[in-house]
């Protein structure tokens, strides 16, 4: 079974979770799959555009500065190798 990788973006997972918006809610919104999505969301498939972030953070959490909400943290680095 495949080991669920954090957040490097967990100012939005938080987010997330505190409103009940799903991967699928986003991809809806940036028009992609929810595993194109969840790829983004845990730095596996590279960063998240800004034009999608942008349309997320406008459809979502308007009050909340672009900074703060898609501030990028790089898992550790055992975690990386695992």
């Amino acid at each position: 079974m495949a080991r669920k990788l954090p957040p490097v973006y967990p100012n939005l997972a938080a987010e997330m979770t505190r409103d009940n918006v799903s991967r699928e809610d986003i991809a809806r919104v940036v028009g992609k799959t929810s595993e194109c999505v969840g790829g983004w969301i845990t730095g596996k498939s590279g960063e998240f555009p800004i034009s999608g972030a942008i349309a997320v953070q406008a459809t979502f959490w308007p009050t909340i500065p672009m900074c703060e909400l898609f501030k990028r943290v790089e898992p550790e680095a055992e975690e990386v190798a695992a």
